[in-house]
């Protein structure tokens, strides 16, 4: 069989039939023992074949470290050690991981992306700005999801204005960025426009009406407001979506004391 056959089937049989290409990687991989692409393509599949706690781990890194000796530009094989290792709960080993894969094609915004996701997730924020920012210049076209990151990024550095503004081109993007919409009410909030942070989460509460943050945002908005009933019915709405949540419960009650129902 043809190299292109083999990857051809091979790519075909990922998903719910992964476990019926091992033995064809293996077959692809005696014919073409120099192809970088076959020993990716059978890590993968020992991927999608497996739970993420159940990976053959050795075999799986010792293929994806063989695809790259065999092909040093070939980024696929770092970003998918990453992603193993970023599931698995190693946020460090994952950002090595992006590193690699970003030094192995600095062109692959995906990487780039998920590099920015690791440095923020480990508070590194603003190397994670100026990845994030590399991401956007890379990106064939707009993307929520970068703007979203960077309006976060900047919120933790207390940068609301820009934050604010990058949340704008995030739902411009795509109008029902939850997050997006979450954020910039949150940043709204902190600058003193209690009013406009009411519109965003109200808007929350419409795109997500089965979760508790859009409620319990709102709520704290309009006790900012003086609006104490309103308050008090968005936190119990709250937490009926998250019933065990102690704050929700002490804030509830402080709200009935100062409407003397308790």
């Amino acid at each position: 069989m043809e190299l292109k056959e083999y990857l051809e089937k091979i790519e075909s049989l990922q998903g719910p039939n992964a476990e019926q290409a091992l033995p064809l990687c293996d077959e692809a991989i005696k014919a073409y023992p120099k192809e970088a692409k076959l020993y990716y393509l059978k890590a993968l599949t020992l991927w999608n074949k497996s739970q993420v706690f159940d990976l053959e781990r050795e075999e799986f890194s010792d293929l994806l470290k063989k695809a790259t000796d065999l092909d040093p530009k070939f980024a696929e094989p770092h970003k998918l050690w990453a992603y193993a290792n970023e599931l698995l709960g190693y946020p460090e080993l994952a950002l090595r991981g992006y590193y690699r894969a970003v030094e192995a094609d600095p062109t692959d915004v995906e990487a780039v992306g998920k590099k920015g996701e690791m440095l923020y997730q480990l508070h590194e924020y603003q190397e994670a700005l100026e990845t994030f920012n590399q991401a956007l210049l890379l990106a064939k076209k707009p993307s929520d999801r970068l703007y979203n990151f960077l309006g976060y990024i900047k919120m933790e550095l207390q940068d609301f204005q820009n934050a604010i503004a990058d949340f704008t081109k995030s739902l411009e993007i795509n109008p029902n960025a939850g997050g997006s919409l979450l954020g910039r009410g949150q940043c709204k909030k902190k600058l003193g426009d209690n009013n406009g942070a009411l519109e965003d989460f109200t808007q929350v509460i419409k795109l997500f009406p089965g979760h508790p943050y859009g409620y319990a945002e709102r709520g704290a908005v309009k006790v900012l407001l003086n609006d104490t009933a309103g308050a008090l019915e968005d936190y119990k709405k709250a937490l009926q979506f998250a019933p065990n949540d102690t704050e929700y419960q002490g804030i509830i009650k402080d709200l009935e004391k100062k409407l003397g129902l308790i």
